[in-house]
């Protein structure tokens, strides 16, 4: 099945994003995943969310075209709370 833009959107496709950030572990502690096994440090953390800033930064700039974001973590979904 075809979308069509929303009404006003024009036939621009815009931009396609997949943004994954630099860590490599998860909040979650399950036996079976390789990502609950590992932990972040501070620092690590501290990048992470700097990482994120920037990335919301340029995308907020991006009025003029459509823009399409896939957050996708390592480990499970959304678990740091910025």
């Amino acid at each position: 099945m075809r979308e069509e833009p929303p009404s006003g959107a024009g036939t621009r496709t815009g931009l396609t994003v997949l943004y994954r950030g630099p860590l490599a572990s998860c909040d979650y502690d399950r036996p079976y995943c390789p990502f609950a096994k590992r932990r972040d440090s501070r620092e690590q953390l501290r990048a992470d969310r700097a990482a994120l800033e920037r990335f919301t930064g340029w995308a907020t700039e991006r009025t003029e075209e459509g823009l399409s974001l896939l957050f996708t973590p390592w480990g499970e979904g959304l678990v740091r709370s910025w």
